[in-house]
């Protein structure tokens, strides 16, 4: 949803896949209108807090997905504990180039909590 422009997508189905396939196709379709018709850039409000779609462990560090928006910066932050957050992912972020976005920490620690936000 941008709302500054008056703009918002949504796609749905009736079918679901064993797979991914159905919701890469979605996202394909939902990417192909926000391009299309919104002008390609990302502007109005964002995601401010995007949702997290999945924490997984690829090898021996964790990786996950979020929601976002293409051309959106967004910064991975991680905590020990909650109260002091470190930016995983540079001053800057990240640049969104689809409606989700993975990340992978490749300095896990013993514990460590995850947060994705929209850079200011």
């Amino acid at each position: 949803m941008a709302p500054a422009r008056d703009f918002s997508v949504v796609v749905f189905t009736n079918c679901r896949s064993a797979d991914s396939s159905t919701v890469l196709a979605l996202d394909d379709v939902a990417a192909l209108f926000v391009t299309r018709y919104s002008g390609g850039t990302a502007s109005g409000p964002r995601l401010e807090t995007p949702v997290f779609l999945s924490l997984r462990r690829v090898n021996r560090n964790f990786a996950f997905d979020y929601l976002s928006l293409p051309g959106v910066p967004y910064i991975v932050e991680t905590s020990p504990d909650l109260s002091n957050w470190t930016s995983a992912n540079g001053a800057g972020g990240q640049t969104a180039t689809g409606l989700q976005t993975s990340y992978i920490d490749t300095n896990p620690g013993p514990r460590k909590f995850y947060r994705a936000k929209a850079a200011p």
